[in-house]
């Protein structure tokens, strides 16, 4: 896939802080999920559903990682 398609939302500081603080709400809800979850398969999920999100806060390093 080529990351420097992405540069436009990463670049954009306005569009960026917007998905990070979604981000952030998703991780605390998800967080809160996970502590009234007690089926094991549920608890995975939610903590690949954090994971994934936690990743995808790192996107403007990767992005731009990609170009050097």
């Amino acid at each position: 896939m080529n990351l420097s398609s992405l540069k436009p939302l990463v670049l954009d500081t306005q569009k960026y802080n917007a998905l990070m603080e979604y981000l952030d709400f998703r991780i605390d809800r998800e967080s809160k999920q996970l502590e009234d979850v007690t089926d094991p398969v549920q608890i995975y999920r939610e903590q690949g559903m954090i994971k994934a999100y936690r990743r995808l806060k790192s996107l403007r390093d990767e992005v731009l990682a990609s170009d050097k």
